[in-house]
């Protein structure tokens, strides 16, 4: 059994000063044998309320032993003081990821649930809380909302109190009970959101490393400054007939995806009448308040499987289609992969009655930048959108319209390589009205797509022939050439897994940022 040893904590203080949380109290807490409100090693309290009431900012909680109900942090830590709760003393056990492309995105290892502290949920109605290490199994006899982490924000009744701020939730293990059952709203972890928009949303919260399975929702998030990296939602399922299954639901302003990895997921789970399965979906019905607001987005750097739509995004709140209102503005999408519909009931390969429908579609969004992706369905651009769409490849499997974007959408697509099998594209089918900047009709040869290694292999169309757009990495951080490769991969070779211990950088907001 490997060991993960918890990140230490660097925050900036001036230029180029970096200091470390002070080392504060450390409580422990035991469901089973705990009792009164000592909290020590020896006499363990039995509630988290206890420890929190005993703690104070800079102190730490161990939770050991198995707790059945959620719990509300109401106690706030300080910037350079943080309160910690976590399941595991000093180090947190970790297993290999066997899994190449989890191998290839940095995430080598997957926290071990077997024997760290078990609860239900956390509800995080404070600020610069941390959880850490903690297995969180989640029933609908399991507390109250079905959801691993809630971080509060205004605008409902279990998230009550001023919106909150500078959460670190990392390394956490996050599971529904295994059946299903009750499971329609099962969320990993929600960073709150307002019906009265941006101003009163959580912010400043960093989600990573966390491993969520058999939950309806992966990651769902109203907030401001959120970055989400290095998490691994794997089959997302519902026990109910009203409920719906997506890997990330997203809105907000100033918000990062980074190197997640989305899969596993059986079309037979999604209990659901007109069942759609995304890895990034958001929009905008009505032409009403602020909350459904999505600016400066970035997802760089993710694989998505095992899906109906890889990114969704429309704003429909002054027409379909079209024309923008302006809310979703500035969206950048770089390096990512998307590949394959569900799985079969038994998960050992496709399902026959569904597949991918489309990678990526933006309707009505502004100032949209796609570059490097490797999509396996269209890329559309529909009325209303504005931006850019380079060094993509779009290979089309199905009888969809091999397009990159549609009339009325101010897209310019170039350098993009767009083949399907059988099919012979003529001026103007790819979106552009000339094909004379992007490669058509060439397979792009991928390495092998029968276990997923979408690489490029010897000889590919799209090797050495893209323009420079600022992306200087890949998907798996290989540095990309002066010659650039089209697509998400830069040229043939084995992923070599990063180093698994990076070293912890302050973005000057909230809890220290672990860089890629």
């Amino acid at each position: 059994m490997m060991r993960r040893l918890l990140a230490v904590a660097v925050l900036y203080v001036g230029a180029f000063t970096a200091i470390v949380w002070s080392q504060g109290s450390t409580y422990y807490v035991n469901f089973q044998t705990g009792s009164g409100s000592v909290c020590s090693f020896a006499a363990p309290c039995a509630t988290l309320t206890a420890a929190q009431t005993a703690a104070s900012p800079g102190d730490t909680v161990i939770v050991s032993g198995t707790g059945t109900t959620d719990f509300t942090a109401t106690k706030s830590g300080t910037a350079l003081n943080p309160i910690t709760y976590r399941g595991y003393a000093d180090t947190c056990p970790t297993t290999p990821n066997t899994d190449p492309i989890a191998i290839g995105l940095g995430i080598t290892e997957r926290t071990d649930p077997t024997n760290i502290g078990k609860t239900a949920g956390f509800i995080i109605q404070a600020n610069y809380i941390v959880v850490t290490c903690v297995n969180m199994r989640l029933n609908s006899a399991n507390g109250t909302n079905g959801i691993g982490v809630l971080v509060s924000a205004n605008g409902s009744a279990q998230e009550s109190g001023a919106h909150k701020s500078h959460g670190t939730f990392t390394w956490n293990y996050i599971e529904w009970d295994g059946t299903g059952t009750g499971c329609s709203t099962g969320i990993g972890i929600t960073t709150g959101g307002s019906s009265t928009g941006p101003a009163n949303m959580s912010t400043d919260n960093l989600v990573e490393h966390n491993y969520i399975t058999q939950c309806s929702y992966g990651i769902y998030t109203k907030s401001t400054f959120l970055t989400a990296r290095k998490n691994e939602v794997f089959r997302l399922r519902n026990g109910s007939a009203g409920g719906d299954m997506d890997y990330t639901r997203l809105w907000g302003e100033d918000i990062t995806f980074q190197a997640n990895y989305y899969h596993g997921t059986r079309r037979s789970e999604c209990i659901f009448a007109d069942c759609h399965i995304d890895c990034f979906q958001n929009f905008r019905l009505s032409n009403g308040g602020n909350a459904d607001v999505a600016k400066r987005f970035t997802i760089t750097g993710n694989v998505c499987m095992n899906t109906h739509q890889g990114i969704l995004m429309q704003d429909v709140s002054l027409g379909n289609p079209g024309p923008a209102s302006g809310i979703f503005d500035t969206v950048t999408v770089t390096n990512n992969l998307v590949a394959g519909g569900p799985l079969n009931s038994a998960g050992t390969g496709p399902d026959t009655s569904t597949d991918l429908s489309t990678c990526m579609t933006f309707n009505s969004v502004l100032n949209v930048t796609a570059a490097h992706n490797t999509c396996l369905e269209t890329m559309t651009f529909r009325a209303g959108t504005t931006g850019t769409a380079t060094n993509n490849i779009i290979s089309v499997n199905s009888a969809a319209p091999l397009t990159c974007h549609e009339s009325n959408a101010t897209v310019t697509c170039t350098k993009n390589l767009m083949y399907r099998p059988g099919y012979t594209l003529t001026v103007g089918q790819d979106g552009t009205g000339s094909n004379a900047d992007n490669i058509v009709n060439a397979n792009p040869l991928f390495v092998d797509t029968s276990i997923n290694d979408y690489r490029l292999g010897a000889g590919s169309p799209a090797i050495g022939v893209g323009a420079d757009v600022g992306v200087t990495t890949d998907i798996y951080g290989e540095t990309r050439t002066l010659t650039y490769d089209i697509g998400a991969f830069e040229g043939v070779g084995a992923p070599e897994p990063e180093d698994p211990l990076p070293t912890p950088t302050f973005h000057g907001r909230g809890p220290a940022r672990l860089r890629r």
